[in-house]
């Protein structure tokens, strides 16, 4: 299955809600196999967007990322600030192919989770219907 890593980063609240609730052995098993799919490829995420921290934002003099006050990174110049969002947002538009594996939404109806997170677990559905 393709996937984009923002559709990835979006759907980790919700798959550990998921993650943490009483299921089925066999959805319980396919659940923990797409949380350890999705987390192995983040490694790869996270490893890219240190790389562009590392390439954009400005240090500290002992070598960690500089932040302001209200808690956002601190850019070399604003062309850095320029790059930095649009090649993070090249990243996270970035198709990546994992073996999900597709989830019955019927088999996770018990699970108690928010409309606005279950929304980000579509990729995983095997069928969604529309109301």
């Amino acid at each position: 299955m393709k996937v984009k890593y923002i559709d990835l980063i979006m759907a980790k609240e919700a798959l550990n809600v998921v993650y943490g609730s009483d299921l089925d052995l066999l959805v319980s098993i396919d659940v923990d196999k797409n949380v350890n799919l999705i987390n192995k490829e983040m490694e790869y995420y996270i490893t890219a967007e240190k790389k562009l921290v590392d390439k954009y934002v400005k240090k500290n003099e002992d070598g960690s990322v500089m932040f302001d006050d209200n808690g956002n990174l601190v850019f070399i110049d604003e062309n850095s600030a320029n790059d930095f969002v649009s090649e993070h947002e090249k990243l996270n538009q970035k198709e990546v192919e994992l073996d999900l594996i597709s989830i019955r939404p019927e088999s996770i109806s018990e699970v108690k989770i928010k409309p606005a997170l279950v929304k980000n677990l579509y990729f995983l559905f095997d069928e969604v219907k529309e109301v």
